[in-house]
């Protein structure tokens, strides 16, 4: 633990340095060294932030593959046939509890997606998708699970209606990027 701690805090020290020496060579000719200093370590924290904002937004618009731990929603068919409706309530719910990534039959739902039941299937962002339907959610496990299983939730209401539906937690749940050549080509 020292040996990483004191890793850290050279790799620290030497990104200063070599800010300073590219960013500012004469600050360490004026008196303030301290608070020329400071200056540079926020600017780099700056910099470390918008790339986790863009990061962040990459994956709200579905412009980049995604893979973390969440849901693997499975439904089939049963007595009664899935409707865009009951797909849009379960994505709903996801988002809801959390989800940072969603997709149905590996097509990435964004916030630009829209879903159109078609006769025996239901177009998603002009793709015709169709029974069994697979949903996959990443974001926190236990919180997605609960808000999904929830009594009286919508997953209730459909095997109530004799849909078969399976749900599997997963560690390891990968999802990719949009087909939305919009989207791809705007990023």
């Amino acid at each position: 633990r020292i040996g990483i701690t004191l890793i850290k805090l050279v790799l620290i020290i030497l990104i200063i340095i070599i800010s300073v020496s590219i960013i500012s060579i004469p600050i360490f000719f004026s008196t303030d060294v301290p608070q020329s200093i400071d200056l540079i370590c926020k600017n780099i924290t700056h910099k470390i932030n918008v790339s986790n904002e863009i990061k962040n937004n990459e994956t709200l618009l579905g412009i980049t593959d995604v893979k973390g731990e969440g849901l693997i929603i499975n439904i089939l068919d049963g007595k009664d046939i899935i409707h865009q409706e009951d797909l849009l309530i379960m994505i709903d719910e996801l988002k809801n509890a959390g989800s940072q990534a969603i997709s149905i039959n590996n097509q990435r739902v964004t916030n630009s997606t829209y879903l159109y039941c078609d006769g025996s299937v239901i177009l998603m962002d002009n793709e015709k998708i169709g029974n069994p339907f697979t949903i996959k959610a990443i974001g926190d496990i236990e919180t997605l699970y609960g808000a999904i299983t929830r009594n009286k939730g919508y997953i209730n209401i459909l095997q109530k209606d004799e849909i078969e539906i399976n749900i599997e937690k997963s560690d390891n749940v990968e999802i990719s990027k949009t087909n939305n050549s919009d989207l791809l080509n705007y990023a």
